[in-house]
């Protein structure tokens, strides 16, 4: 199952504004990455906390969550076995491994809020609508000599980047099941059905990247298209503001 892929349901997280909840995000991971481990502890329960409050599903996680622990001690114990300073085995090191690891888990919990409460294409029309009305008030001697593209859509383009990662997650569901039906299985740790599968995710992909761009050449896509963007609510500006409540003593503890 897809671990980032959106959500229809009726909480209030989805009703927030996609540029709130980016910025919350943002100020989120970048303090889990940093902050003591009695706050990052603080941060790991409040993420789950938000899930269980607005009943946001992590079924659909388990593998990543799996994925997530075994890099944990995958990098726990190439890190004590060689710490890098000329020793063969550090056990002192395990705790620094341990925080690492919940911080990979936190950043990870306050990203599922966002990718399943939030539409992609949201978060572009806002980097669409900025990027429209700066060429808008570009100086006309610029356009005269040709110093910027007018076919520059960074929206769009960020977009496309964010949509890659649940659907790589939803190709490669389906080509696994598929193989698995014609016989082939990574179980089986055979490096032929290992090309095979990776040939054919590979091929999927190409294929939907191919059907993306024709869809959006029939419906007469342009950089000038109109987009229209959700205005801020009290909840996007308490979310925000909340966020930044939040983290700021934290950072200043860094």
């Amino acid at each position: 199952m897809n671990p980032f892929s959106f959500e229809e349901t009726d909480n209030g997280l989805s009703k927030l504004s996609a540029l709130s909840k980016i910025i919350s995000l943002t100020l989120l991971s970048i303090t889990s990455m940093n902050t003591q481990p009695l706050e990052l502890v603080a941060l790991l329960l409040l993420s789950l906390f938000i899930h269980l409050i607005f009943r946001i599903r992590l079924n659909d996680s388990k593998k990543m969550l799996i994925f997530i622990l075994y890099l944990s001690i995958f990098t726990s114990i190439i890190g004590i076995l060689l710490p890098g300073d000329g020793r063969l085995f550090s056990i002192e090191l395990l705790p620094r491994f341990l925080i690492y690891s919940l911080r990979l888990y936190s950043v990870f919990f306050f990203s599922h809020l966002f990718y399943a409460t939030t539409k992609i294409s949201d978060l572009g029309n806002y980097i669409t609508r900025f990027t429209q009305r700066v060429k808008k008030y570009r100086s006309c001697a610029e356009i005269i000599n040709n110093n910027y593209s007018d076919s520059i859509d960074p929206g769009m383009a960020i977009s496309l980047t964010f949509l890659f990662l649940p659907r790589s997650f939803s190709t490669y569901e389906t080509v696994r099941e598929a193989a698995e039906i014609r016989g082939y299985s990574l179980k089986k740790h055979k490096i032929a059905d290992f090309l095979k599968i990776l040939e054919t995710f590979l091929l999927f992909s190409l294929r939907q990247a191919l059907k993306t761009a024709g869809a959006m050449k029939i419906r007469g896509y342009s950089p000038w298209r109109t987009v229209r963007v959700q205005k801020f609510t009290v909840g996007d500006y308490f979310l925000v503001i909340g966020s930044l409540i939040l983290v700021f003593p934290i950072l200043c503890k860094i």
